[in-house]
């Protein structure tokens, strides 16, 4: 029962943080959102920086366990490509810009920590997948991995974000599908692009008709 509850605390600040700041977000309206006393958080963890460690760990345990997942997944590149890039977007766009800003403020250390894993676990995988679709013939030979990577994740930080969204006519799921599209059609081949393109539209086409 008391891991369940610790586990609790650990998931509502790993949702409120990125929300809306580690310093805006109080230990009352933690205890608010979980049904829980203050007394009963303090029981677990004896600060709000303690909860914040403790939200960073299972953060890296869980993209972990996923990036795993996506790797094992008995799938053709391109669907282990599409899900790697849509995965890596989640990811970089939990956290709100003005959210991030508050942590380098007020957790540095905690944001150097985040920046160190995305640089030396997350970004080389994607690398490394890149680096087999060249192998394959699947992905252009020309292309500047670290400046591929760059461009993908500037975009997913810049446009998915409320402060960009509230002004458009498209949802973020759009913004996302049409940011993966986007990069695709620049690292594939010719005739990679060609196939992925025929096989987005059959997609788009079967969603249209469950619709």
């Amino acid at each position: 029962m008391g891991d369940a509850i610790k586990q609790r605390i650990i998931e509502k600040a790993g949702e409120m943080f990125p929300r809306f700041g580690f310093s805006k977000v109080t230990i009352d309206e933690l205890s608010e959102e979980l049904g829980i006393s203050k007394k009963t958080i303090y029981r677990y963890f004896t600060s709000k920086d303690e909860i914040a460690d403790a939200v960073y760990k299972w953060t890296v345990m869980s993209v972990k366990t996923r990036l795993q997942e996506i790797m094992q997944e008995p799938i053709d590149y391109l669907d282990r490509l599409y899900m790697l890039c849509e995965f890596i977007g989640q990811f970089l766009s939990r956290m709100h810009k003005t959210a991030q800003q508050d942590l380098i403020k007020h957790r540095p250390d905690l944001w150097e920590k985040i920046e160190l894993y995305r640089k030396q676990e997350v970004f080389p995988i994607f690398e490394n997948v890149l680096d087999e679709g060249i192998k394959l013939g699947i992905v252009r030979r020309d292309i500047q991995k670290d400046l591929t990577l760059l461009v993908m994740t500037s975009a997913v930080e810049g446009i998915l974000t409320p402060e960009i969204l509230i002004h458009k006519p498209f949802s973020a799921e759009d913004a996302f599908r049409s940011i993966i599209d986007i990069f695709f059609n620049g690292v594939l081949t010719d005739k990679a692009r060609s196939y992925y393109r025929k096989r987005s539209s059959i997609k788009k086409k079967k969603g249209a008709i469950r619709k």
